[in-house]
């Protein structure tokens, strides 16, 4: 069985408490190994260093990469149970393997989170960013959701608050002004409606209430033209 914690492409999807543990569960029973794939939303983009601590799940392999390299070097983890590792000894050697520069670059990441308590900076920063979005949720005719832990945050975009039909087009226009204003944001979503926002782990408080003062003023202009196309087409 292998899984994200949390969907990153795919949305940004919390499961519901119990959903992994349960998982787990099964797969113990019936000898099926868990893997988790912790390669976008581990090595505390959710502000702990595995996103499966969030849901008290211990799985047999954990794939990590990205955050680990510190700033940007290629790097990955492949993380296993000594019950399930079949390996011997000096078996798993390759070209690719264990590049001293990445890895120097690893174990300065390890010590700058360790120096800088990042794993509370992150929960800080996520919150200021969560309390912020869904005040712009709360305003808002089209944001139908607002969801993630820490520095991975998902808005989706729906076409009605009710009906919850995907809106797509305006998360197209959306990605475009932001980065005409200088901000750079991803798509993602099964229908592609979900606004995708992964800052920096050492972004601050003023970058942040600066995203939000722009990502605000940004969307309402967008607001503003679909409500205006919508009273001109039903007059």
């Amino acid at each position: 069985m292998l899984l994200e914690p949390i969907q990153g492409e795919g949305g940004v999807i919390v499961p519901h408490e119990g959903y992994h543990s349960e998982i787990q569960k099964i797969c113990n029973e019936y000898e099926v190994l868990l893997i988790h794939d912790e390669i976008q939303v581990g090595f505390f983009r959710t502000g702990k260093l595995l996103s499966s601590q969030h849901f008290n799940a211990t799985p047999d392999m954990i794939t990590m990469s990205k955050g680990i390299g510190g700033i940007g070097m290629p790097l990955a983890l492949l993380i296993i149970k000594k019950e399930v590792d079949s390996w011997q000894a000096g078996t798993h050697a390759g070209t690719f393997r264990g590049n001293q520069v990445s890895i120097a670059a690893g174990n300065s990441a390890i010590n700058f989170v360790r120096k800088n308590n990042i794993e509370w900076h992150v929960g800080k920063m996520g919150k200021i960013l969560m309390e912020g979005l869904r005040f712009i949720m709360n305003r808002s005719s089209f944001i139908g959701d607002v969801r993630g832990i820490g520095l991975i945050v998902g808005v989706e975009y729906v076409q009605d608050t009710k009906t919850k039909e995907p809106f797509s087009e305006f998360c197209i226009k959306l990605r475009q002004r932001l980065f005409e204003n200088g901000v750079i944001i991803e798509i993602g979503g099964h229908y592609s409606n979900v606004i995708r926002i992964l800052p920096p782990l050492i972004t601050t408080e003023k970058m942040l209430y600066s995203f939000l003062e722009i990502f605000d003023r940004v969307n309402k202009e967008i607001e503003k033209e679909y409500i205006q196309k919508k009273i001109l087409t039903t007059v």
